[in-house]
């Protein structure tokens, strides 16, 4: 005899039965790959630039900030009051050393030792060290950098130049406390003539 529902009663929950066995997991065939859109190039920008550098001075600068000091440029990575070089700054361009050009040395000493670019005399010629302590000159590590030519000939006789002007002669004498000064015809005052001694002279002779 088949079952039948009568009423509406709802009968107590069961026990919960053993889990049951895990399924096959089946992974399906990947998909085809998406496609790549690459979007159009933007219009080109204004060139970069840094800002003016300044002369630092003592105060507070601010980030990106560009100033000049101890030879050398920096750029603030923050606002900062330090003083470069500092981790405040970052060094943009510095000072580098001067290169050495070499020293005029005279007369080449063969126990002095040179430095590239040293100049030095030997045998009516000028020579420059190619390298330091070059040894013993002549040497490959020498090279001429001035020779001493040969005496030209005698170049043609110029033309007998003008007469000069007539040496000015004494006009007149001029005495000034024992002192004869001569005035020149041309105006001016020659060396005075010290007659103190003659008379001096002149007396001791005649006390005699």
């Amino acid at each position: 005899m088949p079952w039948q529902i009568v009423g509406n009663i709802r009968g107590s929950t069961g026990e919960r039965g053993p889990q049951g066995l895990p399924g096959d997991s089946v992974c399906g065939p990947p998909g085809p790959p998406g496609e790549t859109v690459v979007g159009p190039r933007g219009e080109e920008g204004p060139p970069g630039k840094l800002p003016i550098a300044k002369q630092w001075s003592e105060g507070i600068v601010y980030e990106g900030a560009v100033v000049s000091h101890a030879g050398g440029t920096w750029q603030a990575r923050r606002d900062t009051a330090r003083q470069p070089p500092h981790d405040d700054w970052i060094c943009i361009a510095a000072c580098g050393e001067a290169p050495y050009v070499g020293e005029v040395c005279g007369l080449y000493d063969p126990e002095r030792q040179y430095q590239k670019y040293d100049l030095v005399t030997f045998r009516d010629s000028e020579w420059r060290a190619r390298c330091d302590d070059p040894g013993e000159l002549p040497g490959d590590d020498w090279a001429v950098s001035a020779r001493a030519g040969s005496r030209g000939k005698p170049g043609e006789k110029g033309d007998r130049g003008a007469p000069g002007a007539p040496a000015p002669t004494i006009a007149r004498w001029e005495t000034r406390d024992y002192r004869a000064v001569p005035v020149m015809s041309d105006g001016s005052v020659g060396p005075p003539l010290d007659l103190r001694e003659f008379f001096e002279l002149y007396h001791t002779e005649r006390a005699a």
